[in-house]
Order: C-alpha cells, then sequence, then structure tokens
C-alpha cells in the first residue's frame, strides 16, 4: 500500500511566493533541528517492517527524506508539506470519503514535526486512520525529542573538545617552564602526568558520547510503545510487540550510559583539581615563575569551567 498522500490544488489558497516568505523566516531556528535523511530513513524502515504501514518524512524544506515506499519519492518536494510547514494547514487528512471520491489517494495523516514552537519537517503515514493516527501522533513527538536530543549531543561533544584542547594547552605550557630545581622539575613532571591523564579521559568521554548518540539515534523506537495502548487489539496490535521488547533494552542502555558519562566527568574534574594543587605548590616553590603558573591555573579552571558545561548539557539532554 504505497503513500500518495496528496492535496488537492482546490484546498491550497496559499501563494507560492507567501509559503516561500513564511519558510525563509523560520529557517533560522529551523536549521539546528535539522531532519536527516538517515534519521528519516532508519524510522520509515522500522515503522513499515512492524507496522506494515507505509511512510514518508519530509525535512524543513518539505523534500521528502524518508520514504518507506523503495525510496521512489525521495528528494522530492511534497505539496502537503509545504503548506502544512508553511502554517496554512495545522494536518492534512485523507478520509474514506475522499478515497472514494479520488480512487488515486490513500487514507492516511499527514502530521506537522515540530520542536520548540517550530516545524521542522511532517510525518505522513498511510492507512486506516482508526489505527495509523495513534501511531503519527506518537511518532512525531518521538521526533521532536529525538532532534533536541541529537542537538544536545552536538553541544557536548563541542564542550567535550574544548576541554581537550583547554588542557592540551596546559599541558604544553607546563612542559615549557624551566625547572630552577629537582623539586620543582620532579613536581612540575607529575603535574604533566596528572595534565595528560586528564587528556586521556576527555578521549574517554567522546567514546562515550558515541556509545550515546547511537543510543539517541535508536529513541524512535522507544515512543512508539506507547501506541500498542492507543491502538487496537487483534491482529492490528501484533506488529508492535517487538517494540515493547526493544523499549526495555533501550531504556536500560541508556541509563548505563548517563551513568558512565557522570563518572567519567567525575574523573576528569578530580583530575584537574590535581593539576591546580601541583602548579599551587610549584608556585610556592619558585616565585620567579608564579606569573606564568598563573596564566596554567586559569587555563586548568576554564577547563573546570567547561567540564561542568558538559555536565549540565547532557543532563539537559536527558531531561
Amino acid at each position: 500500500m504505497p503513500l500518495n498522500l496528496y492535496i488537492a490544488e482546490a484546498d491550497i489558497n496559499t501563494s507560492s511566493a507567501k509559503m516561500e516568505s513564511d519558510s525563509k523566516r523560520e529557517m533560522a531556528n529551523m536549521a539546528e533541528y535539522a531532519i536527516t535523511s538517515e534519521m528519516a530513513g532508519s524510522l520509515a524502515r522500522f515503522i513499515y517492517q512492524n507496522t506494515g504501514y507505509h511512510i514518508i518524512v519530509c525535512n524543513q524544506d518539505a523534500m521528502i527524506v524518508g520514504d518507506s515506499d523503495g525510496g521512489k519519492r525521495l528528494n522530492t518536494k511534497h505539496l502537503g508539506s509545504q503548506n502544512i510547514l508553511s502554517g496554512h494547514l495545522d494536518e492534512y487528512v485523507v478520509t474514506p470519503a475522499d478515497v472514494a471520491k479520488n480512487p488515486t489517494l490513500k487514507e492516511g495523516q499527514n502530521y506537522p514535526i515540530e520542536v520548540d514552537g517550530q516545524r521542522v519537517g511532517t510525518f505522513a503515514i498511510a492507512g486506516q486512520l482508526d489505527y495509523v493516527r495513534p501511531i503519527a501522533k506518537v511518532v512525531v513527538a518521538l521526533l521532536s525529542t529525538r532532534l533536541k536530543q541529537a542537538k544536545q549531543i552536538e553541544i557536548v561533544q563541542q564542550v567535550a573538545h574544548a576541554v581537550s584542547q583547554n588542557v592540551s594547552q596546559a599541558v604544553a605550557a607546563i612542559e615549557g617552564i624551566s625547572a630552577s630545581s629537582q623539586e620543582l622539575a620532579a613536581n612540575t613532571e607529575s603535574v604533566v602526568n596528572v595534565s595528560h591523564d586528564s587528556v586521556r579521559r576527555v578521549k574517554d568521554t567522546g567514546k562515550i558520547l558515541d556509545m550515546s548518540r547511537k543510543i539517541a539515534t535508536q529513541t524512535k523506537l522507544l515512543s512508539l510503545n506507547a501506541s500498542i495502548e492507543a491502538a487496537r487489539a487483534g491482529n492490528y496490535g501484533r506488529g508492535f510487540a517487538v517494540v515493547a521488547q526493544e523499549m526495555q533494552n533501550l531504556a536500560q542502555n541508556s541509563a548505563d550510559a548517563t551513568e558512565n558519562i557522570n563518572k567519567i566527568l567525575q574523573e576528569i574534574q578530580e583530575s584537574i583539581q590535581k593539576v591546580i594543587d601541583g602548579i599551587n605548590q610549584s608556585a610556592l616553590i619558585s616565585n620567579k615563575q608564579a606569573g606564568t603558573m598563573q596564566d596554567i591555573i586559569k587555563v586548568i579552571q576554564d577547563v573546570q569551567t567547561s567540564s561542568a558545561d558538559l555536565v549540565a548539557a547532557f543532563n539537559n539532554k536527558n531531561q
């Protein structure tokens, strides 16, 4: 049952110029929540394989980026999506009565995908309305959450990169210090080793973030569980059995990933504190190098701030 949710021209009163103008006004806000082809395609395959319902997903440009019907309409603009994204329509429904009048239509539902009040794409599903409506509502809510998570992960990665750069600068500065005594040299070497350890731990954070990204990608499965309650029982509901199990597995994986990341972030901050303590000790040994040491302390303190931002960003992702 290929998806073919067309909108009759008679139903569209908004001109192309107005739609283009409306789209440009919202483009800056929507760009940061881009629906990728990978995300849309994976979702389309999952829903079709487990429910038998065909779907299409359009991005902020009303371009079809996900198509369960063999990708026949990928990279083409969808008229219904354009009108939903422009605000001319809040949704589009093809009823059995519409199909009776126009056999080229397929019964189904088309909803906007909204993030923070902005329409960033559309989701359409073909099938008996009593069954596809609850699925559509769950999926658009899921995609909204998924897009927010993707943005938060991007922020976490940027902050983690800044942490790595700051610590590397601190290490380079410490290594460049000319020790005035054997005691100072030994203490500086210890500081350098601890700083190197901080860099390694930051890299470990990157590995965990990769795992979080994979988990976030799969969270599209989670909210589909709600459709079990919304959809009717019987043969129509059997396709959702796999979703419930997947939800349980992913929930545990997500909890484990969060725990691991928070643990690593705590270890980073502990290591950085050791660096600061070591540098303070070195500053007491040699007043001549006090100015340089203070600069290094400032760099490490910036690292601490970045680490705190990292924790906050990740926690916001999971709220």
